[in-house]
Formats: structure tokens, sequence, C-alpha cells
């Protein structure tokens, strides 16, 4: 019995032991499996953080791009309407130009022919009075040779003419002379109008030349400005194009970005309270779990400790037993002896049945707690992957940040570049607007000297017109004259024949 007792002692307290060892692994290992998942929750905070930080930053740089390159897009359509103005400005200018030496030329073309009649005109009249004056030359002539017959005619008639028909005839050949010499007179007057008129026309038609050379020059340089209107308002129409396409673009990003990063915040935040939720049911399970492990060794522990008083006092009943077996004891004694011997041995078998029965439960709560342990590490395995692919998700959105940030890095260069063409552009803008300038200063410079000397060759045209109008007077004076003096001299060999 002593014995007995001793082996269930010792299983008892190899049972107790080896639940209490097992309880402390359990707690231990829950110790450490909530460090874990703390040591997880606290990453997955920070990384939570940093992705608010991040996203705050990204949105906020995305909306000062956007800010910026709306602001520049207002800049490039304010300098492409400044430009179209300026342009339609130069190019009325130019086209006022253009038409006024149009409409000079077609004057100095009208000039030039009337000048062009005038000198046929002019031609014409001096045509005539060479005419005229070999006309009074032979008219001359015929006088001359008329008085030398009619004198030699005097000696063989022997003074029959008298003295006033001499008088007469002596006045006839003054006028003629007077008209000869004032013909001549005319005839040089003519002839230098004439050169007048030429050196006009050459000149007038010098300045034609230079009207048409102007004229050239004027198709040119509208055609170079409208080239370079054509250019400038290219390269100003593409950067505006490719602004508002890196605004489109980035814009599509930051919203992509935002999209992303909403959805890994979000996914991140439903991963936490998941597995804040699954941690604390863990928590709650484990608790009941440990709580009633403790309630089983406890429970033991009283057994235990009741079997061994059972034991202690059957020890002392069955020591009595055999000090009173040493005496004789009565029939009554004997009879009583049996019954506790009954009793003990029931209590014995009632003590191995328990005994048993707690060994089973120990068994059952030996394989629970196998159960559970195993449903633990699988636990502890299916959150070792979430946590894997959680890190590699974390991973790929910080790549997936990393080419966003590079992306915003190369759209800045693409903004500093465009930038850098906007100015070259209003530099070349400002050239052209000096340039139009120096040449409007030029132009006017140009009108009031062509102007003057417009003003001098009208004034010149006016006295040539005045002149060659009085000569075409003179010249129809001269042939009235010289239809009298034809007459005249008609009459006067009519006379001679007479005579």
């Amino acid at each position: 019995m002593e014995k007995e007792r001793l082996d269930a002692d010792q299983k008892s307290e190899e049972v107790a032991a080896d639940l209490r060892r097992r309880l402390a692994e359990a707690q231990a290992e829950l110790e450490e499996e909530r460090r874990k998942q703390s040591r997880l929750k606290r990453d997955l905070e920070d990384q939570l953080i940093d992705l608010e930080k991040e996203h705050r930053l990204l949105r906020r740089t995305g909306s000062e791009m956007e800010s910026q390159l709306k602001r520049e897009i207002e800049v490039l359509k304010a300098h492409l309407s400044d430009q179209e103005k300026t342009f339609l400005a130069i190019r009325e200018d130019l086209q006022r130009q253009y038409d006024q030496v149009v409409r000079e030329k077609e004057l100095l073309s009208s000039r030039i022919q009337d000048l062009t009649d005038d000198l046929h005109r002019l031609h014409f009249a001096a045509q005539r009075a060479e005419t005229l004056k070999s006309e009074l030359q032979e008219f001359q002539l015929s006088s001359s040779l008329s008085r030398g017959g009619r004198s030699f005619s005097k000696e063989d008639i022997e003074g029959t003419k008298k003295e006033d028909d001499d008088e007469e005839e002596e006045e006839e050949r003054r006028k003629i002379d007077e008209v000869m010499r004032k013909h001549e007179e005319d005839l040089r007057l003519l002839k230098e109008e004439i050169d007048q008129v030429c050196r006009a026309k050459k000149l007038l038609e010098d300045e034609k030349s230079e009207l048409d050379v102007k004229f050239q020059a004027l198709q040119t340089e509208m055609k170079d400005l409208q080239n370079l209107y054509t250019g400038i308002q290219g390269k100003l129409s593409k950067a505006l194009q490719e602004k508002e396409e890196e605004n489109r673009c980035l814009s599509l990003a930051c919203r992509h970005m935002e999209e992303e990063m909403k959805g890994l915040l979000d996914q991140t935040r439903q991963e936490l309270l998941k597995k804040s939720s699954l941690e604390l049911q863990e928590k709650e399970r484990l608790g009941k779990l440990t709580e009633d492990l403790q309630k089983e060794v406890s429970l033991l522990k009283q057994d235990n400790s009741a079997l061994q008083a059972k034991l202690r006092l059957a020890e002392k009943e069955y020591l009595d037993y055999l000090l009173s077996s040493s005496k004789k004891p009565s029939q009554e004694e004997e009879e009583a002896e049996k019954k506790k011997e009954e009793e003990e041995d029931s209590q014995r078998m009632m003590s191995r049945e328990r005994f048993q029965q707690l060994e089973e439960e120990n068994r059952g709560l030996m394989e629970r707690l196998a159960r559970l342990q195993s449903k633990y590490e699988s636990m502890h395995a299916l959150l070792r992957d979430e946590n894997r692919c959680l890190k590699e998700s974390l991973e790929k959105e910080k790549e997936d940040h990393k080419e966003s940030t590079s992306l915003l890095h190369s759209l800045q260069k693409d903004h500093l570049h465009l930038q850098s063409q906007v100015a070259e552009l209003r530099e070349e803008n400002l050239l052209l607007k000096r340039q139009i300038e120096e040449r409007k200063k030029e132009e006017e410079e140009e009108g009031d000297e062509e102007g003057r000397e417009r003003k001098d060759l009208q004034e010149k045209c006016l006295e040539l017109t005045e002149k060659v109008n009085g000569l075409e007077m003179e010249l129809q004076i001269n042939a009235r004259e010289h239809q009298v003096l034809t007459k005249k001299y008609s009459q006067l060999q009519d006379d001679y024949k007479g005579e």
C-alpha cells in the first residue's frame, strides 16, 4: 500500500509538473507571439504613418506642379495672344506701307506716262520747229533770190519800182529775221525743256526702280515676317501643347498615385484591424484556455492532496489495525474490522477509478493542448505568410513610389527645359520687336526723305508741265505766225509773178 501511494504521488506530481511545464511553454510562446505581433503592429503603424506622409507630400507636390503648369499655360497663352496682336499690328503696318508703295508706284507710272506723252509732244513740236526753221530758211533764201532778181530787173527796166516798195520789202525781211531769231530761241528753249523732261523722266524711272526694289523688299520682309511668326507660333503652340499634355499626364499620374496610396492605406488599415481583431480573439481564446488549464491543475492538485490525505488516513488505519490484530479481538471487532477493510477496499477502488479518470482527463487535456499548439503553429505560419505578403506589397509600393518620384523628377526636368525654351522664345520676341522698331524708324526716315524727294519731283513735274504747256502755246503761236508768213510769202510770190 505504501508503494502504491508513492507511485500515485509520483505519477500525480509528474503529471502536474508536465502540465506546469507545458503551461509555462505555452505562456512563453504566447508572450513571444504577443511581442512579435506588437512589433509587427508597430512596424505596420509606422509604415502607415510614412505612407500617409508620402501621400500628403505627393498630393502637395502634385498640386503645386499642377498649379505651376496652369500658370505657365496661362503665361504661354497670354504670350501667344501678345505675339498675335504684335504680328497683326506689324502686318497692318507693312500692309499699309505696301499699299502706299503700290499707290506711289501707280502714281509714278501715271506720271512717267504723262511725261512720256509730254516728251512725245515736245519731240513732235521740235520736229515741227525744225521743219518750220527749214521752211523759213527756204523762205529767206527765196526772198533773197527774189530781191536779187528784182534788182536785176530794175537795172534792166531802169528803176520802174518805187522806193516805198523797197521799204516794205525791207520791213518784211526784218520781220522775217526777227521771227527766225525768235524761232531759233524758242527751238533752243524747247530742246532744253526736252532735256529737262528727259532728266525728270529718268529720275522718275530711277525712283520707280527704287520703289520696285522697296516693293520687293517689303514683299520679302512680309514673307520673312510671316515665316518667322509661323515658326514662333508653331514653337509656342508646340510648347503649349507639351505643357497641356504634361499637365494632363501629371494629373493622371497624381490621381493614379493617389488612388494607389488610398487603396494601400485602406488595405493596410483593414489588415491592421483584421490582425487586431484576430489577435484579440486569439488572446481571449488563449486566456480562456490558460484559465481552463490552471483550473485543471488546481483540481488535480486538490485531488492529489485529497488522495494523499486519504492514503495517510488509510495507512494510519492500517497501522492501527496491525496493532489491534496483535491482540485477540472479539467477534464484533472482527466484523467491524472486516467492514472497515471492505470500506477501505471500496475507497481504494474509487481512488483508483478516480486516478484513471484523472489520467484520461490528463490525456484529453494533453491532446487538446497538442491540437491548440498545432493550431497555434498554423496560425503563426499564416501570420508569417501574411506578414511576408504585406512586406512584399510594401516593397512594391516603395518601388512604385520611387518610380513616381523619378517620374516627378523627369517632369521637373522637362518643365525646366520648357521654361528655357519659353525664355529663348521671349528673347527672340524681344529681338524681333527691336528689329521691327528699328525697321519702323528707318522706314520713317526713308519715308521722310522719299517724301521730300517726291515733293521736289512733283514740283519739278508741275514746273515742267507748265513749261510744256507754255511751249505748246508758243508752238501754236509760231504755227499761226508761220501760216501768216506763208500766206505773205505766197502773196509776195504772186506779186512777183504779176510784176
